[in-house]
């Protein structure tokens, strides 16, 4: 993937409400947020939630580990 290419996934990832609402509350923090906790965050639903994470996984902005462990 070219770098234009890359920074317009990154556009769109951010560009959502809701997913910069999640990226926003995970910034300088030290130990992971369960998801269901995100989705709160974020005012959708843990459905909605999943699919954002995905999302930002697929786009390497998030790591997900099994129970907030690395």
């Amino acid at each position: 993937m070219n770098a234009g290419a890359e920074l317009a996934e990154i556009a769109f990832c951010i560009g959502d409400p809701s997913r910069a609402s999640m990226l926003w509350s995970l910034m300088g923090r030290k130990k992971a947020r369960p998801a269901s906790e995100l989705a709160m965050l974020a005012n959708v639903s843990p459905q909605t939630a999943s699919n954002h994470l995905k999302t930002l996984v697929n786009a390497r902005l998030l790591k997900v580990s099994p129970d907030g462990k690395e």
